[in-house]
C-alpha cells in the first residue's frame, strides 16, 4: 500500500514501480489536486494506491471507506488490459480527503488466487 502526500514522493514511488502509462499519468494528475488541498494546512489529503486485495482491504478499513460515498468512481483500463479503479473521497468541508487507486484483479487472477489458497469449490 502506498500513502503519498507530495509530488516528489509520488515520482520517487513511480520510479520503483512498473505501472502502465495510464496509471502513472492519472496519479500525477491526481497529485496536483492533493497538493492543492494540502496548501492551506489543516487536515492532510493523500493519494492511496492498493496493488493487492489485501492492501485494498487495509485501506478500506483504515479510512472507513465503506461508510463514505465517493465523489467520483471511475475505472481505468490500460492498454495491457489491466483495470484500475479511481475513487475520490472528500471527508470534510475544507476539501481534505483521499484519491484512491485500486488494482482490480481480472477473473482469471481471482481463479488462480482461489486455487492457491485452496478455497476453490467445484460446481454442484
Amino acid at each position: 500500500m502506498a500513502k503519498i502526500q507530495t509530488m516528489s514522493e509520488l515520482i520517487a514511488y513511480l520510479l520503483c514501480t512498473n505501472y502502465p502509462d495510464e496509471i502513472q499519468s492519472a496519479t500525477v494528475h491526481a497529485m496536483h489536486k492533493i497538493e492543492a488541498c494540502n496548501v492551506g494546512g489543516g487536515q492532510s489529503s493523500y493519494l492511496l494506491i492498493a496493488n493487492t486485495q489485501e492492501e485494498a482491504a487495509q485501506i478500506e478499513e483504515e479510512y472507513n471507506l465503506s461508510d463514505n460515498v465517493p465523489e467520483s468512481d471511475v475505472c481505468i483500463t490500460t492498454v495491457g488490459g489491466m483495470i484500475w479503479r479511481e475513487r475520490v473521497f472528500v471527508f470534510g468541508d475544507d476539501g481534505h480527503g483521499v484519491i484512491y487507486y485500486e488494482r482490480v484483479p481480472l477473473l482469471d487472477e481471482n481463479d488462480t488466487e482461489t486455487e492457491r489458497n485452496g478455497t476453490r469449490q467445484s460446481g454442484a
